[in-house]
C-alpha cells in the first residue's frame, strides 16, 4: 500500500508550475544559472522526467523534453551556468561539474531522450556529455562539484544507450575518474581537515567507488568510518571534517549524516554483511534523531527524507517510509535569496519531487547521483 497523498498533489503542482503551457516555461524566468541541473532548467527537466517515470505520465515527459530543449538552446547565454547573485561561478563550482555546468545538461538530455525511446538522440547526448566531461574534468574527488559526480552520471547513462561501444566508454571513464580521485592527497581522511560527507568528501568517494565496481579500494576508508562513528541516542553520525571534533555535525546530504546513510546503503547492498546492516540502521536513526534540517534537498530535510525512503526500500522496512513522509510534512516552506524555488537542490522543486519519491516511488531515487535501489533482503 502506498501512503495517502497529503492535501496538495505534488504532481499536479509541478505541472502547474513547470508543465507545458506554464508561465515559467513560456517566459523562462529561472534567472542566473538558468541552464544548470542544480539551479536551473536542466534540473526542472530532470524532476519532470523522474515524475514521468514514477507515475507513467507522458505529459510530464513531454514537459521534461521541452525544458531540456530550452536549456540547450540557451546554453551559450552568459548566465547559463553562472550566477554572481547566488555565488556560483565555474572557478568556484568546477568547470565540468554535473550540478552547475554543461555535463549536467547533456546528462539529463540523455535520460529524457532515452525515456522517449529515441535511442539515436540519447546516444548523441551521451557522446556530448563524455566530450565535455573529458575536456574540462577537474576536482576528481568531489561528487557535487567535480569528477565523482560525472562518474556516477556515466554509470547511470550506461542504462540509457543500446550501444555496447558507448557503454564501454562510459564504464572506462567512470573507472578512470575514481582512480584519479583516490590518487589525490585529499583522499586521505585520517587526521585531516578533509570533508567526510557525501557531496564533497569521503562518503561520496566510497559510494562512487562501490557503485563503479571496485569496493576493495574503499575498504580502509570504510573501516575508518566504522571506528570513528559518534553515538547519539539510538543512532550514529560523523563530524563534517576529519578532525573537527565532537561538536561540528550536519544533518543533510552534502556534509551530514544523511549522506552517510546513502553511502552505507550501497555498501550493505554489495557486502550483505550483518555488521553493515546493523551500522545502516544506526545511521538511519542518526538521520531521524538529527531532526528537521533546512527546507531543501541539498543540506536539509528534503534530502534526508528521500534517503530515508531509499533506505526503507532497500531493507524492506515500511516504517522508515512513513518516517520519511513525516519529515516532508514538517518542512517549513521558506525560500530565501540562495534558495530559488525553481532549484532542484535548493528550492521548492526539490521538495515536490521528494514528495513524489517518498509517497509514490516503488524504489525512491536520490536525484541525479543516487542509484536504483533494489531490495535484496527483508527484515
Amino acid at each position: 500500500m502506498k501512503p495517502a497523498r497529503t492535501t496538495t498533489d505534488p504532481v499536479r503542482e509541478m505541472k502547474r508550475l513547470y508543465g507545458l503551457g506554464s508561465p515559467a516555461l513560456r517566459k523562462f524566468s529561472a534567472g542566473g544559472q538558468q541552464c544548470s541541473l542544480s539551479l536551473g532548467a536542466s534540473g526542472i527537466a530532470y524532476a519532470l522526467a523522474r515524475v514521468a517515470e514514477i507515475m507513467d505520465d507522458p505529459d510530464s515527459l513531454a514537459a521534461a523534453a521541452a525544458w531540456i530543449a530550452l536549456a540547450e538552446r540557451r546554453s551559450s547565454h552568459p548566465k547559463a551556468f553562472t550566477s554572481l547573485a547566488l555565488r556560483v561561478t565555474p572557478p568556484k563550482t568546477g568547470f565540468a561539474s554535473l550540478a552547475f555546468a554543461e555535463p549536467g545538461l547533456f546528462y539529463v538530455k540523455g535520460i529524457v531522450r532515452s525515456a522517449e525511446g529515441d535511442s539515436a538522440a540519447a546516444d548523441i547526448s551521451i557522446r556530448k556529455f563524455l566530450s565535455i566531461a573529458r575536456r574540462r574534468l577537474s576536482r576528481f574527488a568531489d561528487v557535487y562539484s567535480g569528477g565523482l559526480g560525472l562518474a556516477l552520471a556515466a554509470k547511470r547513462l550506461m542504462g540509457c544507450t543500446s550501444s555496447a561501444a558507448l557503454r564501454t566508454q562510459l564504464a572506462r571513464f567512470s573507472r578512470h575518474v575514481v582512480a584519479r580521485a583516490w590518487a589525490t592527497p585529499r583522499a586521505n581522511i585520517i587526521g585531516s581537515r578533509r570533508f567526510l560527507g557525501f557531496a564533497h568528501g569521503v562518503a561520496g568517494l566510497v559510494f562512487t567507488t562501490y557503485a563503479c565496481g571496485n569496493p576493495g579500494k574503499a575498504s580502509p576508508a570504510l573501516e575508518n568510518f566504522r571506528r570513528t562513528a559518534n553515538r547519539m541516542k539510538r543512532g550514529v553520525r560523523w563530524p563534517v571534517y576529519g578532525d573537527a571534533g565532537p561538536n561540528l555535525f550536519a544533518d543533510g546530504w552534502c556534509n551530514g549524516v544523511a549522506g552517510h546513510l546513502l553511502m552505507w546503503t550501497k555498501v550493505w547492498q554489495i557486502s550483505q554483511s550483518a555488521k553493515d546492516l546493523e551500522m545502516l540502521h544506526r545511521i538511519a536513526w542518526g538521520v531521524w534523531e538529527s531532526g528537521i534540517g533546512a527546507p531543501n534537498l541539498c543540506c536539509g530535510a528534503v534530502g534526508q527524507a528521500i534517503i530515508l525512503a531509499s533506505f526503507s526500500s532497500a531493507v524492506g522496512d515500511r516504517r522508515w517510509r512513513v518516517r520519511a513522509v513525516d519529515f516532508l510534512e514538517s518542512v517549513p516552506s521558506r525560500w530565501g535569496k540562495y534558495n530559488p524555488p525553481q532549484s532542484l537542490f535548493r528550492g521548492k522543486l526539490g521538495l515536490l519531487l521528494a514528495r513524489v519519491e517518498c509517497e509514490w516511488a516503488t524504489r525512491p531515487l536520490f536525484p541525479a547521483y543516487g542509484e536504483d535501489v533494489v531490495r535484496v533482503q527483508s527484515i
